[in-house]
C-alpha cells in the first residue's frame, strides 16, 4: 500500500498570512453552502470533504506559522 507525501511550500510571512485569510474565508462559504444544502435534503459530503482538505492545509499553515513565530491569531 502506497502512503500519501507531502510536499513543501515556501512562503514569506504576508503571503501565509493571504493565504490563511482566503483559505478561512473559503472555508466559511463551503461552511454556508453545506448547511444551505443540508436544509435543503441535498447531499453534504462534497462540501465536507472540501472542508476536510482545506482543515488539514489550514493545520499545516498554522504549523509553520507557529515555527517561524509568525503571528496567526
Amino acid at each position: 500500500m502506497r502512503t500519501a507525501s507531502s510536499g513543501r511550500i515556501r512562503l514569506d510571512q504576508n503571503q501565509a498570512t493571504f493565504l490563511l485569510e482566503a483559505l478561512n474565508e473559503n472555508r466559511h462559504r463551503l461552511v454556508i453552502r453545506r448547511a444551505s444544502a443540508k436544509a435543503n435534503g441535498e447531499g453534504t459530503y462534497s462540501f465536507q470533504r472540501a472542508i476536510d482538505r482545506i482543515d488539514g492545509i489550514l493545520g499545516e499553515l498554522h504549523r509553520t506559522m507557529e515555527e517561524m513565530g509568525w503571528p496567526h491569531g
